[in-house]
């Protein structure tokens, strides 16, 4: 039952133009037309639009993802004036509506000369997701046990050997979840 409307829009898809719109409903179709998929990929720019959505996305991902590592790894293992006001801040964007936030980050991006440009969504995406995945983050950083971390420095690591060697290996699973 759940899986139903997705194989629908499949079977659907390989129809011939004829059957859509009968009014009659057919669950399989009278015989396999590829003929919507070659108009998409001949008569319309899917391929470039779809290559812009993976770039947007990769890039996107990749740099929350980086960002929201470091962060959340300085909320949780620094002590320093401001961490937690600044944790609480975090979480108050997250609640904010993004709708807010649009007018503001376009009037900044068209200043910046970066309207209508890849660059532009990569900011606009990473300024909306950054705070979720700073605070999911932050909750598996501080499931790691700074006791390991203390070992690998007692054993000659600098505190950037020790983030890379031993924190990122086991926030690992965090990070991957963050990601998707």
């Amino acid at each position: 039952l759940i899986a139903f409307p997705l194989v629908w829009m499949l079977i659907t898809s390989v129809k011939p133009q004829a059957e859509l719109f009968s009014t009659t409903p057919t669950l399989l179709p009278s015989h396999i037309t590829f003929e919507h998929y070659a108009h998409v990929l001949q008569d319309t720019p899917f391929l470039t639009y779809f290559a812009n959505s993976m770039a947007l996305a990769t890039a996107t991902t990749v740099v929350v993802i980086i960002v929201a590592v470091l962060g959340a790894y300085s909320l949780v293992r620094f002590r320093y004036r401001g961490r937690e006001t600044l944790a609480s801040l975090v979480l108050f964007t997250y609640l904010l509506p993004s709708v807010v936030l649009i007018a503001p980050l376009y009037l900044l991006l068209v200043k910046a000369g970066l309207a209508n440009t890849l660059a532009s969504l990569v900011i606009a995406y990473t300024s909306f997701a950054l705070p979720y995945a700073l605070w999911l983050l932050r909750s598996f950083m501080a499931g790691i046990p700074e006791d390991l971390e203390s070992a690998a420095m007692v054993d000659g690591a600098s505190r950037m050997e020790a983030f890379v060697v031993v924190v990122l290996p086991q926030a690992l699973p965090g990070i991957i979840s963050t990601a998707l």
